[in-house]
């Protein structure tokens, strides 16, 4: 199974949208962090959803998702057949 990880960094999801859909959840392991303005989302259409905390704070919303820091975030690119930033 791949690993596909999306960093989101802006507030609109219909291209986003529009790719997780056209990809089966059976043959990837997707995983999003949202960043900069993605942080106040709140409808993802993925399981695995967490905020990048450093800009949660820094745009003083409330997440809808677990936070995780920048180091936690690199490990998971590191760790991802692909990385995806929209």
């Amino acid at each position: 199974m791949q690993k596909v990880l999306y960093l989101v960094s802006k507030e609109s999801l219909e291209f986003f949208r529009n790719l997780i859909a056209a990809h089966p959840s059976s043959e990837q392991h997707i995983s999003v962090v949202l960043i900069h303005d993605g942080v106040g989302l709140r409808e993802i259409p993925a399981r695995r959803v967490y905020v990048l905390s450093d800009d949660v704070a820094s745009r003083n919303v409330t997440p809808a998702f677990p936070m995780i820091s920048y180091a936690e975030m690199l490990r998971m690119m590191f760790d991802a057949d692909s990385v995806v930033a929209l």
